[in-house]
């Protein structure tokens, strides 16, 4: 039957899937120890071609020794370091040789089930050399480490990008780093070390960030600033105070998996599996867990002053855009005045039209042969000039009362039309108030029936 964590490995795998590079070498770094005398140690860092790899695990599996001259010497710790490019979505490493190193050290179940979780530590033990280790970060840190149970030799596979490789290398020469070789917490403790160290970095990136942006909103009480402004215009500043949020988020993520890695250090001390040491791993454990809670604090505040700079941005944001919504509304209502002014003028004007039109449709008929009449003399002229003038005036007389009563009953039309739809939207809005107030009453009336009356005793 298969573990929960082969099925996992099977089915939910979070992290991306990335290529292996047709790379012809390795990096590797070596703690070598005194088989006498444990405290003299050697650190090699070197690189493995990998036609080598079999010689280089058959030297370092704790039953050879390999340092000329130094034939007393065992080797306690074996790093496997794997460039994680995250940008080329590449490892760094030969997939053949990937897969030898996992199956040499029996890490191939623990490399599948650190990538079922986004970040996190433990331990498998369903393994045929003792129990192997995993710790992950996501996207850039994935370690998984054993340590053989004869030979007692700490074999590890490191996957994580530049920075964090170039740290853990530099702490290689640590001498704690010595002092602890020979025991499986080391890469736990390395990497809780490097991620104390990058939340440091972090946080004074977004504190550079926060003090331009107090310079160039104002909202601050600092009288020692000595930054320049941030550049560029409120809404990049929002974006980038915003950006410096997520940061903090993301930081205060990482304190919380640096205190899992504690905790899983600490449960291995105090099941007696790992020796103090001269330095003493919980001095050193305390120290981490000190600068976490410290960190913490300081991320507190950070997050209290980056909101502060938020709503300062809001602010100004929301004052200019008032500035412009009155500027807006100052055209618009200028333009509105100037349309109106346009609307009484084409109203006179089309008063004037209503006015003539009638009289001009009426000379137009008269002008035509159909009304003319041949003239005889100038009496019978003078009179029919008359006699035409006065119809012409009472037929354009009454074409204007027409036109405009025409007018007049149109607009008291669309009134009454208008009036009446409002009166309609208002009277099914009245009945439906109605009708839900006499339901809940009808509802109310129904639970009052149907309700059971409580024992005194309960009451």
């Amino acid at each position: 039957m298969a573990s929960i964590q082969h099925y996992l490995s099977d089915s939910q795998i979070v992290w991306e899937s990335f290529d292996f590079s047709a790379c012809n070498e390795f990096s590797v770094s070596e703690v070598w120890v005194d088989k006498e005398y444990a405290t003299t140690t050697t650190v090699l860092h070197r690189k493995v071609a990998n036609p080598q790899a079999k010689e280089w695990l058959h030297q370092t599996d704790g039953s050879n020794s390999w340092l000329v001259g130094q034939e007393n010497q065992r080797c306690a710790l074996r790093i496997v370091w794997i460039h994680h490019d995250t940008k080329r979505r590449l490892d760094n490493i030969d997939q053949g040789i990937f897969q030898e190193l996992c199956r040499t050290f029996d890490h191939e179940l623990a490399q599948s089930f650190l990538r079922t979780q986004y970040a996190g530590i433990g331990t498998i033990d369903s393994t045929t050399l003792g129990e192997t280790h995993f710790l992950c970060n996501h996207p850039k840190l994935a370690v998984t480490w054993s340590q053989d149970a004869k030979s007692k030799v700490v074999s590890v596979i490191c996957t994580a990008d530049r920075f964090k490789l170039d740290t853990l290398q530099g702490l290689m020469g640590c001498q704690f780093t010595h002092e602890l070789a020979q025991w499986n917490i080391l890469p736990a403790l390395m990497c809780s070390i490097l991620s104390s160290k990058e939340v440091d970095i972090e946080a004074g990136d977004v504190k550079r960030v926060v003090r331009q942006i107090e310079v160039r909103t104002g909202y601050h009480e600092w009288t020692s600033r000595s930054e320049g402004p941030a550049r560029g215009d409120l809404v990049s500043l929002s974006a980038r105070i915003t950006g410096s949020g997520s940061r903090i988020a993301s930081n205060t993520r990482k304190l919380g998996v640096i205190a899992d890695y504690c905790r899983f250090i600490r449960m291995r001390v105090c099941k007696g599996e790992v020796g103090a040491g001269p330095s003493g791993i919980e001095a050193i454990l305390g120290a981490v867990e000190h600068r976490t809670a410290m960190q913490t604090l300081d991320l507190k505040y950070i997050q209290h002053r980056v909101q502060s700079q938020k709503e300062a941005l809001f602010n100004l944001v929301s004052a200019n855009d008032s500035v412009v919504a009155r500027d807006i509304s100052e055209n618009s209502r200028m333009l509105a005045s100037a349309t109106n002014s346009d609307a009484r003028s084409m109203k006179v004007l089309a008063m004037l039209t209503m006015t003539f039109l009638p009289g001009t449709f009426v000379a137009g008929i008269f002008s035509t042969p159909i009304v003319q009449r041949p003239l005889q003399d100038d009496l019978m002229s003078l009179k029919i000039w008359k006699v035409g003038l006065l119809l012409y005036i009472t037929l354009s007389f009454a074409l204007v009362l027409l036109v405009f009563a025409t007018w007049g009953l149109w607009n008291i039309k669309e009134k009454t039309k208008k009036v009446r739809t409002q009166n309609t939207a208002y009277s099914l809005l009245q009945n439906s108030t109605e009708t839900g107030a006499l339901a809940l009453k009808r509802a109310a009336v129904l639970d009052s029936k149907t309700s059971v009356p409580l024992p005194a005793c309960q009451i």
